[in-house]
C-alpha cells in the first residue's frame, strides 16, 4: 500500500494520537515514497533525540472535533492507545472512515487495563489466557500488586470519560459502521509477559519483555497524579509503587499484558453519516426507569415469573452458556445487571445506537452490545437465544406481527420472550370491586385547547400520543399482545400470560404504602425527565415552546401509569 506508484502520487498515512511520533517517523523512513502525518493534541517536542525525516509533519488537533479538512485523503489510519482520549468511539470511527480513501485501512491497537494469566493449553494445544482477579485499595495480594494498581487506575480513568473499554468491542463497533467492509475486519490478540519470569520466556522474546517491564515501571509514575486526584493517599500510592517495583524485580508477576489488534477496510460505497445521536440525559432517564421497574417487579420479573429466569440461566451440566438478548437495550442497564446476576450466561444488548461506554456503569465481562436495526431482522442469530427481552420498544417497531416472527426465529425451542411496555395514557383508581381488587380506569382525553386542573400530565401525554403515532411504529401493540402472540404459530398459546403493573406517578398521600415510596420517587423523576424529552416532538408538531414550557411546569396529579408484562 505504501510502495512507489506508477502515477507518481504519494500514498498517505496518518498516525492518530501520535504521542512521541516515533511510529510515524519510522514508517516515513521505511517508506520514503509515502506522506506521513502525526496528529495529537500536543505535538512531539522537536528537541528530542529522534531525527524526523523530511516527509513527516506533525499537526496539533483534537480528533474529537473531526478532521473534515482531510476528506478521502489517507490510505492508512493508525490509531494506537488512543481510546481513553476519545469521547465518542462510534462517532470517531465515522470520522475516520470519512478521511480514508475507499479501499484504505484503519489499524486499531490497544492494551487492556487488566492483566491476564496463562492457564495451560486447550485440546488444540493453544494457550488459554484468563483475566486476573480484580482488587480494591484495601487488598494486599502477594504477586498481584501490579494488577491491583491497574484496577485502581482503571476505575479512576473511567470517571474522566473517554472510551477506555472500546477495545472489547472493536469488531462490533466496526461491523456497526456501514462505511467499513465487514468481510475485511480482522482481530488478533498479543499476550506480552510483563516481566522476565522464568521459565516461560523464549530467548527471542527477552528484549520485548525487558522493554515492557520498563514501560510498566514508568507507567506507575505517570499514574500517580491520577490516583492522587481520585483521593488516594500519596504515601500509600508510593508504597503500592514500591511493591510493584519489587514484584517486577523478583519476577513474581507471572502475568501478561493483552493487546487487541483490529484492522478494517474502508468500503467503496459513498460515505454514510452517523445516525442522529441520542441525548445523554436519555440514558440517565432510562437508568431511573429501570431502577423503578426493578424495585417494582424484580430484575428478572420474579414477582410474575418466580424462579423461571434463574432456572433458565443457571450453570449447565454440558458447560454451554445460556443466552439472553435485550432488544432495544437503551442504556444497557438491564442487560448489564442480568449478566452480573448470572455470570454463566451470555448477554447481548441490541439497539440502533449502543450505550456510550464512558457512562459510570460497570459492564459485566460477558455483556456485549451490538448496533442494529431490528426492523431488518436478526438472521445471524437463528435458534440462538434462550430469552428475548423487549421492554419499551414498540414505538420503534414498524411491523409488530413481523417483529414477533423475527423474534421467534432467533429463539431456541423452549425459549421465552418477555414484552414489557407502559401505555401512553394514565389511569385512575376508582375504588374496589366485589372481590376487593382495585379498579383502574383510563383518564379522559384532552386536546391542546383544554386546561384541565389536575390533569396537565394527562393532557401532555395525550398530545404526545397523537404526535408519536404520526411517526409510525407500533405504539398501541401492548393493547393486543395476547392476540398477536396467539396469531403466531411459533409460540405455545398455552404458555401466554399477561400481568398488569399500576405504578403511582408521584407521591400523593395517603395511598402509597411505605415500601413503595422509593419506586414512586423514581417514577416521578422519570416522568419529569420524559416531559423534557417530549419537548422537541411537541415543537415539531407546531405547539408554541412557551406554552409547552407552561404545561411542563404544572405539578403532577395523583394518577397511575399502567404497564403490561407478557411472555
Amino acid at each position: 500500500m505504501l510502495g512507489p506508484r506508477a502515477d507518481g502520487s504519494a500514498p498517505r498515512v496518518v498516525d492518530i494520537g501520535t504521542g512521541s511520533g516515533k511510529w510515524a517517523i519510522e514508517i516515513a523512513e521505511a517508506f520514503p515514497h509515502a506522506e506521513v502525518l502525526g496528529i495529537d493534541y500536543q505535538k512531539p517536542p522537536i528537541n528530542r533525540p529522534v531525527l524526523a525525516v523530511r516527509q513527516t509533519p506533525f499537526e496539533q488537533d483534537d480528533v474529537n472535533l473531526g478532521l473534515g479538512h482531510y476528506v478521502n485523503y489517507f490510505d492508512i489510519i493508525h490509531a494506537r492507545v488512543v481510546d481513553l482520549g476519545i469521547d465518542d468511539y462510534p462517532g470517531f470511527l465515522y470520522d475516520m472512515a470519512k478521511i480514508l480513501r475507499p479501499g484504505g485501512i484503519i489499524i486499531l491497537f490497544k492494551p487492556s487495563m487488566s492483566l491476564f494469566q496463562c492457564h495451560g493449553k486447550d485440546e488444540r494445544g493453544e494457550e488459554i489466557y484468563v483475566p486476573m482477579p480484580e482488587f480494591g485499595p484495601k487488598d494486599d495480594p502477594p504477586g498481584y500488586q501490579l494488577q491491583k494498581v491497574l484496577c485502581l487506575v482503571d476505575k479512576a480513568v473511567k470517571k474522566r470519560g473517554g472510551s477506555e473499554d472500546a477495545w472489547m468491542y472493536y469488531r462490533e463497533l466496526l461491523e456497526a459502521n456501514p462505511n467499513f467492509d465487514t468481510n475485511s475486519i480482522r482481530l488478533r490478540w498479543l499476550n506480552v509477559p510483563v516481566c522476565l519470569f522464568p521459565p516461560r520466556i523464549p530467548p527471542e522474546h527477552l528484549w520485548i519483555c525487558q522493554l515492557i517491564e520498563e514501560n510498566f515501571r514508568r507507567l506507575c509514575d505517570s499514574w500517580t497524579p491520577v490516583l492522587i486526584e481520585d483521593g488516594y493517599d500519596p504515601a500509600e500510592i508510593q508504597r503500592w509503587k514500591q511493591l510493584v517495583y519489587e514484584e517486577l524485580s523478583n519476577k513474581e508477576t507471572k502475568a501478561y499484558s493483552r493487546w487487541t489488534f483490529a484492522v478494517a477496510t474502508r468500503g467503496y460505497n459513498q460515505w454514510t453519516s452517523p445516525p442522529e445521536s441520542r441525548d445523554p440525559r436519555e440514558y440517565e432517564r432510562w437508568d431511573i426507569q429501570h431502577d423503578a421497574l426493578r424495585e417494582a417487579v424484580g430484575l428478572w420479573y420474579q414477582s410474575y415469573l418466580g424462579d423461571l429466569i434463574p432456572r433458565m440461566l443457571g450453570p449447565r451440566a454440558d458447560g454451554s452458556a445460556p443466552r439472553v438478548v435485550d432488544v432495544g437495550t437503551g442504556s444497557g442497564k438491564w442487560a448489564i445487571e442480568i449478566a452480573e446476576a448470572f455470570p454463566h450466561a451470555e448477554v447481548l444488548g441490541i439497539d440502533y445506537q449502543k450505550p456510550p461506554m464512558n457512562r459510570p456503569v460497570r459492564v459485566a465481562r460477558q455483556t456485549r452490545f451490538e448496533q442494529d436495526d431490528i426492523n431488518l431482522g436478526l438472521g445471524h442469530y437463528v435458534n440462538y437465544f434462550d430469552i428475548v427481552h423487549a421492554r419499551v420498544v414498540d414505538l420503534g417497531i414498524d411491523d409488530y406481527p413481523g417483529f414477533l416472527y423475527d423474534m421467534a426465529k432467533i429463539l431456541r425451542p423452549g425459549g421465552i420472550i418477555i414484552l414489557f411496555k407502559p401505555s401512553l395514557f394514565l389511569f385512575q383508581c376508582q375504588g374496589k370491586d366485589e372481590r376487593g381488587e382495585e379498579i383502574y380506569v383510563p383518564m379522559p382525553e384532552f386536546g391542546p385547547g383544554d386546561d384541565p386542573p389536575g390533569y396537565q400530565l394527562q393532557k401532555v401525554v395525550c398530545l404526545v400520543d397523537k404526535a408519536v403515532k404520526k411517526k409510525g411504529g407500533s405504539e398501541d401493540a401492548w393493547m393486543y399482545y395476547r392476540e398477536l402472540l396467539e396469531a403466531n404459530p411459533n409460540f405455545d398459546t398455552k404458555s401466554i400470560r399477561l400481568r398488569w403493573l399500576n405504578v403511582p406517578v408521584c407521591l400523593f398521600p395517603p395511598r402509597i404504602p411505605p415500601e413503595h415510596l422509593w419506586i414512586c420517587r423514581l417514577m416521578e423523576e422519570n416522568l419529569k425527565r420524559l416531559c423534557d424529552s417530549w419537548t422537541p416532538m411537541l415543537i415539531e408538531e407546531g405547539y408554541d415552546p412557551a406554552e409547552i414550557h407552561r404545561w411542563k411546569e404544572v405539578g403532577l396529579f395523583p394518577s397511575y401509569g399502567v404497564t403490561y408484562l407478557v411472555y
